[in-house]
C-alpha cells in the first residue's frame, strides 16, 4: 500500500505491517473480477448513490459528485466527489477490493480532510490527512486490500471541499482450490440492524401456518389470508375478526412428511383475485394434492409425489364484503406433476398486465438432481415447468388443455426447446413473488440449497441461474455429496445476478415479501420487506444492501418462526408466523407492521443518552420522565444532553478524567471501543478549544455512526430496552448496588444483543 503526494513533491511509499488474518487470506489465493472506474462525470446527492453491481458495488453515503468550476479541484475531466465542511462521506465495499486506487486533497488549508481506511472488524487500516497545494495518491495493492470494508473521508475544517476523485476498484474474489471444496463463508459481511424501528400490531391469533395475505377489490376493509392446511380467510383489518371464505382441508395431500407435528412444504399455497372480480367473481389458488388426475405436464421416469394444481373458483357475491365461496366452483386450469414433497413454490399473483404469474420450485429433493430432474437440472430445463415463474391468461383457451390462455408476448414463444408458458427460468423455490403497486416490477424471493438466499428482479425470459450459480456464486452439485458453491470461475452473460443476497450465517430460508408502499409504516417507505424462517424480518436500502428491521415493541427478537406476508388494498403491510413452523398447532398469527409509535421513538432517544454518558439502561422511572420531557421539546435534546452531562452521576463517575479520557470513555461506552488516533484527536481539539461541548461531541458521535459502530449501537439499545421493560415489570430489581454490574454487561455488548440479555438473565446481581 501507498500514498503519495503527486503535484510538487516526491514520490513518498507507506508499507502496512500486515495481520496474520490478511496473510491467511491471501495465502489462500486470488482471481481478479471486474473493475470499475469513475471519475465522477455525473451529478450525485448527499442521499447517496451506487456504483457497480451486486456482488461488487460500492455504496457512497454523504458528500456529492459535482463541479463547482475550480479545476484545481478535479484529479481528471470536471466533476469529483466533494465532501462539505463538518461533514462525512462513506464508501461502502460489497466485496473487499483486490485493489483500490483514488486521489485526496483539500480545497483550502482551512478544509481539513482526514482519510480513513478500515476493515470488516472496524480496525484502522491506514488514515492519511489531504494537503491543500497537492493530490495524494492512495493505491491499495493486492497485498494490502483484503478484508477493507470502507473508505470514509471526513471534512474538520471549516472552509472549502476535502476532494476525492479518479478512483478505480477491483473486487476480490477468491479461486477455488484444486480439490473444489466449497467456500465456508461466502458473505463474511454480517447485515447489520436498521436505524428505522417498526413495531408489530396483532391482528389475528388462533390459525395454523399462514403464509400469504392479499385483497379483494371490492373488499376494503379485509385481508384474505391462505392457511398452509387449506383455509381461507377474511380477516377485518380493523376489528381482527375472521370469516372463513373456503376450506380446501380435504383436497390436499396429507400433510407433515413425517407424521404429525413434522414440517412440510405442501398445502395452500397461493392465493390470487382476478382483476375484474367485482364483475366476474373469480379467484384463483394453488395447491398441493394428490396425483390421481392426468397432469398437463407429467414427469418423465419418475412417479410424482403430487401435483400442484392453479384452479380458479367463483363467489357468487364478490360485492359483499367477505362472502363465501362456492365450494363447488372448482375449475383446474392447470396440474403439474411434483417429483417431491418440497419446493413446490406456490406464489400466485396478477401483474399489471391482468396475466396470472405463477411461481415453481424445481421439483424438490436437494441440488436440483434425482428423480424427477433433468440432467441439466429442472431450472436450467425449459421443456418443464419446473424451477419457473409461468405466464398465462386465465381468460384465454389456446393453452395445452384449453382451460387456460398463452400470453402473445411470452418469451419463448419460438423456442421449441422451451414451453410456452414460461417467463423467467433458472430458480430453486421462489418463495414468494410479489409485483411493486408502484412500479410493476416483479421481485421474487429464491430459497438457497446450502449457503445463499437471494432477492431477484425478475425480467421476461431471464435466467437466473440455479442450479449452476447459487445467488450470484457457482454452484457445484458435487455428486452424491451435498452441494456447495464457490467463486464464479465460468463466466456467463445470459445468468442474471440477483440484486441482493445473504449467506446461511444470517438465515436458512427467505421469505419473499412486499414493497411498502403502504402508510402505516411509513419510516421504510418505498423498502422491499422480507423475512428469514427462523424469525428474523429485513428490508432493502436504497442501495439494494439488507438491513434487519428493529422490532420497537420485540427488542429481544421475534422469536416465531416467519411463513408469509401480507398486503391488503391500501399496501398497509402484514406478518404472518407461528411457533413451530409446521402446518400444525394453533400459534399461527398475523401482526400488522406499523411506525413505531413516538413515545417510543422519544424512548430509544433517551435510552441512547443513558448509554452515551451513563453507560447503563435508563431505570423506567428516569425513561418515563425523560421521553416526556423530550416529547414536550418537540424533540429537542439540548437541555437533556447538558444535564447528563453535569449530572451529580457522571461528575462522581467521570469528573476527574481528563479531555482524552472523557471522549474515550464516550466511545467506549457507545462503540465499546476507544477512538481511533484521529478521532480522538479531532474530539479533542474541538472540546478542549471550546468548539463543541462533550454533550454536543456525543451527538455527533451518535449521529455519526456508521458500518460496525452503527450495529454495536443498535444491539446496545436492544440489550439496554430488555433491561428496562425488565425492570418495569418486575422481573428485575435495579438499584445503586448492581449499576456497576449491568454497565459491565453494557460494555460487553457488540456483536450481538442475545449476549447482552443472556448475560442479563444469569446474573444474580438483579
Amino acid at each position: 500500500m501507498y500514498h503519495s503526494p503527486i503535484q510538487n513533491s516526491a514520490t513518498f511509499s507507506y508499507k502496512l505491517c500486515h495481520l496474520p488474518l490478511i496473510l491467511g487470506a491471501l495465502m489462500s489465493g486470488q482471481s481478479i473480477a471486474d473493475s470499475i472506474s469513475t471519475s465522477f462525470e455525473f451529478s450525485g446527492d448527499s442521499s447517496g448513490f451506487v456504483l457497480g453491481s451486486t456482488p461488487e458495488t460500492l455504496s457512497f453515503t454523504g458528500g456529492q459528485a459535482q463541479s463547482i468550476g475550480i479545476f484545481s479541484l478535479y484529479h481528471s475531466g470536471s466533476n469529483a466527489w466533494m465532501i462539505a465542511p463538518g461533514e462525512t462521506g462513506s464508501i461502502l465495499f460489497e466485496t473487499a477490493p483486490e485493489t483500490l486506487k483514488f486521489f485526496i486533497r483539500d480545497q483550502s488549508s482551512n478544509t481539513g480532510g482526514e482519510l480513513e481506511i478500515r476493515d470488516e472488524d472496524d480496525n484502522l487500516v491506514l488514515q492519511v490527512t489531504a494537503t491543500a497545494n497537492q493530490w495524494t495518491e492512495i493505491h491499495l495493492t493486492d497485498e494490502d486490500s483484503t478484508n477493507i470494508r470502507e473508505v470514509i473521508l471526513r471534512n474538520t475544517g471549516n472552509n472549502g471541499f476535502a476532494v476525492l476523485d479518479d478512483l478505480t476498484y477491483t473486487a476480490q474474489v477468491n479461486t477455488p482450490s484444486p480439490d473444489g471444496e466449497p467456500l465456508s463463508n461466502p458473505i463474511p459481511m454480517s447485515i447489520p440492524m436498521g436505524m428505522q424501528p417498526l413495531r408489530l400490531e396483532p391482528l389475528s391469533t388462533n390459525l395454523i401456518a399462514p403464509n400469504h395475505g392479499t385483497f379483494a377489490p371490492g373488499w376494503p376493509e379485509h385481508l384474505i389470508v391462505t392457511d398452509q392446511t387449506g383455509q381461507i380467510w377474511a380477516v377485518h383489518t380493523t376489528q381482527g375478526t375472521s370469516e372463513l371464505l373456503l376450506d380446501l382441508s380435504d383436497s390436499l395431500v396429507t400433510l407433515g412428511v413425517a407424521g404429525n407435528n413434522s414440517f412440510d412444504e405442501r398445502g395452500l399455497l397461493g392465493l390470487a383475485f382476478h382483476p375484474e372480480f367485482q364483475t366476474n367473481g373469480k379467484l384463483y389458488t394453488y395447491t398441493s394434492e394428490p396425483a390421481t388426475q392426468t397432469s398437463d405436464f407429467a414427469l418423465s421416469g419418475a412417479t410424482a409425489n403430487h401435483q400442484s394444481i392453479i384452479s380458479e373458483w367463483t363467489i357468487t357475491d364478490p360485492m359483499t364484503p367477505a362472502s363465501v365461496i362456492n365450494p363447488d366452483s372448482k375449475q383446474p386450469l392447470l396440474r403439474i406433476d411434483q417429483p417431491q414433497f418440497n419446493h413446490d413454490g406456490g406464489a400466485i399473483a396478477f401483474g399489471p398486465d391482468n396475466m396470472l404469474y405463477i411461481a415453481l420450485g424445481d421439483g424438490g429433493q436437494a441440488d436440483d438432481q434425482g428423480d424427477g430432474h433433468s440432467s441439466l437440472g429442472n431450472g436450467q430445463d425449459k421443456t418443464t415447468p419446473l424451477g419457473s415463474i409461468l405466464r398465462i391468461d386465465v381468460d384465454g383457451s389456446n393453452g395445452r388443455n384449453g382451460n387456460y390462455g398463452i400470453p402473445t408476448d411470452n418469451p419463448f414463444l419460438d423456442d421449441r426447446d422451451a414451453l410456452d408458458e414460461i417467463f423467467a427460468y433458472g430458480l430453486r423455490n421462489p418463495f414468494r413473488m410479489s409485483f411493486d403497486r408502484l412500479t410493476g416490477e416483479l421481485i421474487a424471493a429464491d430459497v438457497g440449497q446450502n449457503d445463499i438466499e437471494e432477492i431477484n428482479v425478475i425480467q421476461s425470459g431471464g435466467n437466473y441461474g440455479w442450479n449452476l450459480r447459487e445467488g450470484s456464486f457457482q454452484f457445484n452439485p458435487n455428486d452424491t455429496d451435498p452441494g456447495f458453491v464457490s467463486p464464479v470461475t465460468t463466466p456467463n452473460e445470459n445468468l442474471i445476478n440477483p440484486i441482493a443476497e445473504y449467506d446461511h450465517d444470517e438465515g436458512i430460508a427467505i421469505i419473499g415479501g412486499f414493497v411498502n408502499r403502504g402508510n402505516d409504516a411509513e419510516t421504510l417507505s418505498g423498502r422491499y420487506l422480507f423475512g428469514d424462517y427462523l424469525g428474523r424480518m429485513f428490508h432493502l436500502t436504497e442501495f439494494n444492501t439488507i438491513n434487519e428491521v428493529q422490532i420497537e415493541n420485540r427488542p429481544a427478537g421475534l422469536n416465531e418462526r416467519i411463513l408469509g406476508f401480507g398486503e391488503d388494498i391500501n399496501g398497509t403491510l402484514y406478518l404472518m408466523t407461528n411457533t413451530t413452523g409446521t402446518p400444525f398447532g394453533s400459534t399461527g398469527r398475523i401482526y400488522k407492521l406499523a411506525n413505531a409509535i413516538t413515545d417510543g421513538s422519544y424512548e430509544q432517544l433517551v435510552q441512547l443518552i443513558y448509554i452515551a454518558f451513563y453507560g447503563r439502561p435508563a431505570d423506567p422511572a428516569g425513561l418515563s420522565f425523560w421521553a416526556s420531557e423530550l416529547a414536550n421539546n418537540q424533540g429537542d435534546l439540548t437541555a437533556i444532553i447538558e444535564f447528563f452531562g453535569s449530572s451529580v452521576e457522571f461528575t462522581e463517575r467521570f469528573g476527574q478524567f481528563d479531555s482524552t479520557a472523557l471522549i474515550n470513555n464516550l466511545f467506549s461506552q457507545i462503540f465499546s471501543r476507544e477512538a481511533d488516533s484521529g478521532g480522538l484527536a479531532f474530539y479533542d481539539e474541538l472540546f478542549t478549544s471550546g468548539q463543541l461541548s462533550l454533550q454536543q461531541i456525543s451527538l455527533d458521535i451518535l449521529n455519526g455512526a456508521q458500518g460496525n459502530d452503527a450495529q454495536i449501537i443498535a444491539n446496545k439499545l436492544s440489550v439496554a430496552v430488555y433491561f428496562t421493560n425488565a425492570v418495569e415489570t418486575g422481573s428485575l430489581s435495579y438499584d445503586s448496588e448492581n449499576i456497576s454490574v449491568i454497565v459491565d454487561i453494557m460494555n460487553a455488548v457488540t456483536d450481538n444483543p442475545q449476549s447482552g440479555i443472556d448475560a442479563i438473565n444469569g446474573s444474580t446481581a438483579f
